[in-house]
């Protein structure tokens, strides 16, 4: 593990951070129905952990 790729990593993890704060202010105006608001941020919610565990992959296992 490099200091670069640890740095890209944590810059990574707060823009992700951000992105996904702001689809969830967004999602309420955006769905008419309740449910499809809860559906939409579960799949957010999973997207963006596996968007997290591919991006601690790529700095512990050297990328990919």
């Amino acid at each position: 593990m490099t200091g670069s790729a640890l740095m890209d990593f944590l810059i990574g993890i707060i823009v992700l951070c951000a992105v996904v704060y702001l689809l969830f202010l967004a999602l309420p105006r955006i769905s008419p129905d309740e449910t499809f608001t809860q559906i939409a941020k579960v799949v957010i919610g999973v997207l963006a952990l596996v968007a997290i565990l591919m991006a601690a992959k790529a700095v512990l296992f050297g990328g990919g």
